[in-house]
This record gives structure tokens, C-alpha cells and sequence, in this order.
């Protein structure tokens, strides 16, 4: 775990496992499978519906004008389906990540709302993130000026689960190879991140997380 070499504060257990972001009972699916699969079926009922009806009704305009409505509602039902799994594959991703990574402190610089850099302790960027999520609000704000703390699940190469410290609001983030480079910090940003590099060291986010 690459915050280990930094001694960055790195939870015992997994993200799912940690008491504040534990995720009661069997992995859930944002949508049904049944409801997924009906949605498919009515689909390939209605393209392949239409296309009979268009080919044995000796292709009437009324065929013709029933194979339009069913095309369309194939091509809708489609597009449903399609915007159901790719909410339900990024709900299953999120599950994985937090079943096999624990949590990670690292400090941060965030100048804006669609991207963030996390930094070691000589301030150098390790890795630039781009937000998948939209960042949420409450997220945003836990960041002054620009700079602050910030948890991350996964592995830093890769998509990753992000949160703010306590692990919760949590988004998702990828990897940003087309990195803007950071302008140089203020002098109360400089004092921040100090700050924040002192917090997410592992002996002070323990005694935040459990105090004496």
C-alpha cells in the first residue's frame, strides 16, 4: 500500500468492513436482475415483433406504421436497459473496492471541482485523479482553499473510491494521465497543507479516529 511508504494512516480493515462506512448485509444491486432481464426481453419482443408483422402483413402502411412504433420502443427499451447496467456495474464496482481495499489518508490539493492531486509528504504530486462522480457538495466544502484530506479505497493506479475523512460523502475517481499542473500554493495554502500532511499521518488520524 503505497501511503504505508509515507506512513500515511491506512485503516486495519477493509473500507466495507471500517465502522462508519460498513455496508449492512450481502452485496445489493441497484436494479434487480430480474428487472434487467425483463427489460432486454421486451426489447427483443418489440424489434422482432415489428419485423413480423412488417413482413406477413404483405407490408400495408398500416404494417409499415406499426414496424416504425416498434422499432422505436425497441430502440428505448434498449437504451433503459442499457443506462439500468451501467448504474448497476458501477454500484458492484464500488462493493468490490470496498471488500478489498481498506481506507487510505492521503493529503490533497483540489483547486477545482472536476479533478484533485494527492501529494507526499515533500508536497510532490503521486497521482492525479479525475472525479467520475459528479463531487458532492459536502466533499467540496471539507477542502479549504483548495486543500485538505481527503480517504481513498483502491488501488491509486486504477479507479478509486474517494470520501472525505470519516468516509462519507463518497464518489468515484480515475486516474488523470492529461494532469493540469497545479500554480504555485499561497502562503495560507502552504500552512494548510502542512497541516494536512501532519493529519494524515498515521498516529494522528488514529487518534482522530479513536481518541484516548
Amino acid at each position: 500500500m503505497k501511503a504505508h511508504q509515507f506512513d500515511y494512516w491506512v485503516s486495519r480493515q477493509h473500507a466495507a468492513q471500517f465502522p462508519a462506512t460498513a455496508r449492512p448485509g450481502p452485496k445489493t444491486k441497484t436494479v434487480p436482475t430480474w428487472v434487467q432481464g425483463t427489460t432486454w426481453a421486451a426489447a427483443a419482443c418489440f424489434l422482432f415483433g415489428g419485423i413480423a408483422v412488417w413482413n406477413f402483413a404483405d407490408r400495408a402502411d398500416w404494417a409499415d406504421v406499426v414496424y416504425g412504433i416498434t422499432c422505436t420502443l425497441s430502440v428505448l427499451t434498449v437504451i433503459v436497459a442499457s443506462f439500468m447496467h451501467m448504474a448497476d456495474s458501477g454500484e458492484s464496482r464500488v462493493d468490490d473496492l470496498m471488500r478489498q481495499y481498506p481506507w487510505q489518508a492521503w493529503p490533497c490539493r483540489m483547486d477545482n471541482r472536476s479533478e484533485f492531486h494527492i501529494l507526499d509528504p515533500e508536497q510532490n504530486i503521486i497521482q492525479t485523479f479525475k472525479n467520475i462522480d459528479p463531487l458532492p457538495t459536502a466533499g467540496w466544502r471539507n477542502i479549504t482553499d483548495g486543500i485538505g484530506v481527503i480517504w481513498i479505497c483502491g488501488d491509486l493506479r486504477e479507479d478509486v473510491l474517494v470520501a472525505s475523512v470519516g468516509g462519507k460523502p463518497s464518489w468515484r475517481a480515475k486516474p488523470n494521465p492529461e494532469r493540469s499542473l497545479p500554480g504555485q500554493l499561497t502562503e495560507p495554502q502552504q500552512a494548510l497543507l502542512a497541516s494536512a500532511i501532519k493529519f494524515a499521518a498515521a498516529a494522528a488520524m488514529q487518534v482522530w479516529i479513536s481518541p484516548p
